[in-house]
């Protein structure tokens, strides 16, 4: 959807990508670690780097793909998930 997004709107300037993350430490994940703890682990066992997202580490990423400095990025996924979709 996200490629056939961008070809259909790339003529008009707009940019179109998708941010793919993973498990990130949000209120709701702390609360449901604090209740199950061993969703903690299984959380972050596929993740290359073995622990979850701070929010700052996604809005940073978005920030990017919404940046000047992004300006030639269209149609693509960029993976901001600790490494689960290099797996």
């Amino acid at each position: 959807m996200t490629r056939a997004a961008a070809a259909e709107y790339a003529a008009h300037d707009i940019r179109i990508n998708t941010l793919v993350v993973g498990t990130t430490r949000t209120e709701m994940i702390d609360q449901a670690v604090d209740t199950y703890p061993e969703l903690g682990t299984a959380f972050v066992a596929r993740q290359m780097q073995k622990r979850m997202a701070d929010p700052a580490e996604i809005a940073e990423a978005a920030l990017w793909l919404c940046s000047d400095r992004a300006s030639f990025a269209t149609g693509s996924a960029l993976a901001v998930d600790g490494g689960w979709t290099a797996n």
